[in-house]
């Protein structure tokens, strides 16, 4: 009689469901910013005619479904990808104001980041520039403007309220301080300026503070 070896109890793996959706969620935002990402680089190659959904498909691996469900349509592409742009550049200026303590400095890192992170970025420098006259009217971009805004402007307060800083109307002091900024980066790209980006962040940042200097 021949003896038999028991079987072997197999462990039963037990998925949480919360963990299902969250490896789902997790997905979906990849593929999310891997749209935007091509989004991006379709710019990069051929500006604002390049930015296509089929352009973007190809670079991206994306299905149209997918393209579709995350924005809605190329426009929705578009505002996403401005607005998470934007984002970017106004959470590392705030990082950066938040270490400053005198107006003076505060002007200056105002500037200087404006330059700065224009060229570490070029391309969503230039998209943002370049984009900017398709997204007037955007709801969600305003909202996040007024945002920005206002926490620029309480610090502006108090700045103010020490006298530090002379008052003028709360709409003036961005283009004061980064139109030329902004001026010298778009000679700066298109090669209509030999001088040091390290020299013209310097002398802007100097003629920002004393426009606004009490």
């Amino acid at each position: 009689m021949s003896s038999r070896r028991p079987r072997a109890k197999r462990s039963v793996q037990v998925v949480d469901a919360s963990d299902v959706a969250l490896s789902q969620a997790e997905r979906s935002e990849e593929r999310r910013r891997e749209i935007l990402k091509a989004a991006l680089e379709c710019f990069t190659a051929g500006g604002l005619e390049e930015l296509r959904v089929a352009n973007i498909l190809e670079r991206s691996g994306a299905s149209v479904g997918s393209v579709y469900h995350h924005f809605k349509n190329l426009a929705g592409v578009l505002s996403a990808l401005y607005q998470s742009l934007l984002a970017d550049y106004r959470a590392a200026l705030l990082e950066r104001l938040a270490a400053e303590q005198a107006a003076e400095g505060w002007i200056g890192a105002v500037v200087q980041h404006h330059i700065r992170w224009s060229l570490e970025h070029a391309a969503a420098a230039d998209f943002l520039h370049r984009a900017r006259h398709l997204l007037r009217g955007d709801k969600d971009l305003r909202s996040g403007t007024a945002e920005f805004l206002a926490a620029l402007s309480t610090q502006v307060d108090r700045f103010v309220e020490r006298g530090e800083l002379r008052r003028l109307p709360n709409q003036l002091y961005v283009p004061v301080l980064l139109g030329p900024a902004q001026e010298w980066v778009r000679l700066y790209f298109s090669r209509r300026t030999n001088l040091h980006p390290n020299d013209a962040a310097r002398e802007l940042a100097a003629a920002a503070w004393r426009s606004v200097c009490p």
